[in-house]
């Protein structure tokens, strides 16, 4: 295993409670590396102690960042046994019940109806997969969308362009702060709100960009008083200005304000909060970077701060600043970091991944529809820190692809129970725009079985509370999760069974570390 893959299932086994250790010693060998000599021409590289380093430029300056790999899959041994270990993959009838034992299980559903037991947290396990008939270079479609494409400037294809003071690579410093007001102070620092959000940012951005987007933080930890009553800031859910300031003003007198407390000359973006107990101001506020020439500028609204992870927030704006449109697919409305900050997974869509450059060969398994023959793969969860094949696209033309992503609760799905698993199959299509009013999007995610529904479908208009009580969750008024857990069930290929579209056949055969799925051409 080489030094980078070490270094990937280090964070693997403990990003989660370890995370300040990894980025230390990542640092300390980057200095140790600069000490060694002087970063000077773009993507030139060096290995410093089994850690490789790129030199990129950031800042005006030439840096060296460590390059870190995610593709290579490691062992960690036989788990202990326990009496709860005898109950593996026996039958069970209730989704979601658990088994709290030396191994922790849960039971899930499988095809057929059916129901057993799996373990919660499966050793990791050495896997290999059959190399890639295709480039991923060959998975990468054109953008053929109506034009003009609005959004002006968003992209749903490889290459797309960062706003200004984001990087394709290299180190992005963002300012954390909070702002207060006379008729609403703040009590105790500002980044007791923020938490642990920006280094669980920072680990996002690490592990789906394969360490090649770094966020480095500023922090200022007493509140930074704005002129006036906090009504004159006042926007609303959509970054919309409610009060005597425009948009424009409401960022200038932010930037002036942070300014005379840090330095702002090199931030990519600014984030900050209001005072908890605020009543006046309660939506987000949101600008762009480069608008008005001033760096992004994004603030969280109290009114969520219970609801919604805030790091969550910043890295659906942040990925929105690397040039992504996002938004896409939509249902089941609760998937992913770039459709929605308050889902039950917050991971980055392969698609995406793919669209950023972040993804490496080894990730994914290209094919195009006419080179696929038999064959089986073992793919890795897309919200865990595991190493492996995160992806399957099958081209089906030159603007049609599917991808195949396998899904668990892990490091970026903090709100997904351990009983909800499955693979999930969409269909881009770069014909296709992403609109904001409706249901419309580049991907969709296919249907699997109408069978796994056990509540309302998505869109049955909701009339009362008692449809929210079973775990449907509203949207414009009607429903758009429909399952006990919080995610539509009927979206999910389970363990036994088939899938059957485009003339591909997907069929899920076990499930366990990895998810094992073969393809084959449908007859």
């Amino acid at each position: 295993m080489s030094g980078g893959s070490n270094r990937r299932f280090l964070l693997a086994l403990f990003l989660t409670s370890s995370l300040f250790c990894l980025f230390s010693d990542i640092a300390s060998a980057s200095n140790q590396l600069e000490s060694a000599g002087k970063c000077t021409r773009i993507g030139s590289s060096k290995t410093v102690k089994n850690t490789k380093f790129s030199c990129v430029k950031t800042a005006g300056k030439l840096v060296w960042i460590a390059v870190r790999s995610k593709n290579t899959s490691s062992s960690k041994g036989t788990p202990t046994s326990s009496a709860s270990t005898g109950k593996i993959g026996t039958k069970c009838t209730q989704q979601g019940e658990e088994i709290k034992a030396a191994e922790k299980l849960v039971c899930r559903q499988i095809g057929d109806n059916q129901f057993k037991y799996f373990l919660t947290d499966e050793p990791a396990v050495a896997v290999t997969n059959p190399t890639s008939p295709n480039s991923m270079t060959s998975c990468r479609l054109p953008d053929l969308r109506p034009q003009p494409v609005q959004p002006a400037g968003t992209s749903i294809t490889y290459p797309l362009t960062p706003r200004p003071g984001s990087v394709k690579q290299g180190v992005q410093t963002i300012a954390v702060l909070g702002f207060d007001f006379s008729d609403a102070p703040g009590s105790g620092s500002p980044l007791d709100i923020f938490g642990n959000s920006p280094e669980t940012a920072k680990s996002f951005f690490d592990w789906y960009s394969n360490g090649k987007v770094a966020l480095n933080f500023r922090k200022y930890d007493k509140w930074i008083r704005l002129s006036g009553s906090a009504n004159r800031f006042k926007t609303g859910e959509h970054f919309e200005s409610e009060s005597e300031l425009s948009i424009e003003q409401m960022s200038r007198e932010y930037y002036q304000a942070a300014k005379a407390y840090l330095e702002l000359s090199d931030v990519s973006a600014i984030w900050f909060v209001y005072p908890k107990d605020i009543k006046q101001l309660q939506f987000n506020f949101g600008k762009s970077g480069g608008g008005f020439g001033l760096p992004a500028i994004y603030g969280f609204g109290p009114y969520r701060y219970s609801s919604t992870p805030l790091w969550a927030y910043f890295v659906h704006e942040m990925l929105h600043e690397q040039g992504l449109q996002g938004h896409s697919p939509k249902a089941p409305w609760i998937f992913g970091a770039l459709l929605n900050d308050n889902g039950i997974s917050l991971s980055l869509n392969s698609w995406d991944e793919l669209v950023l450059d972040w993804m490496q060969e080894s990730e994914v398994y290209c094919v195009e529809k006419a080179s696929l023959s038999s064959v089986e793969l073992e793919l890795a969860p897309i919200e865990r820190v595991q190493n492996g094949l995160h992806s399957v696209m099958i081209k089906i033309s030159n603007h049609q692809v599917l991808v195949i992503e396998s899904h668990r609760s892990g490091t970026f799905s903090p709100g997904m129970h351990p009983g909800i698993y499955g693979l999930t199959v969409q269909l881009v299509d770069t014909t296709r725009a992403t609109s904001w009013d409706d249901d419309q999007a580049t991907s969709v995610f296919l249907q699997t079985s109408k069978a796994h529904q056990k509540f309302p479908p998505y869109g049955v208009p909701v009339v009362n509370g008692r449809d929210e009580k079973s775990g449907i969750s509203v949207w414009n008024g009607v429903g758009v999760n429909q399952a006990a857990f919080g995610i539509d069930m009927s979206y999910f290929l389970l363990e036994g069974e088939t899938l059957v579209t485009n003339g591909v056949k997907i069929a899920f055969v076990k499930s366990g570390y990895t998810d094992r799925i073969s393809l084959s051409i449908s007859n």
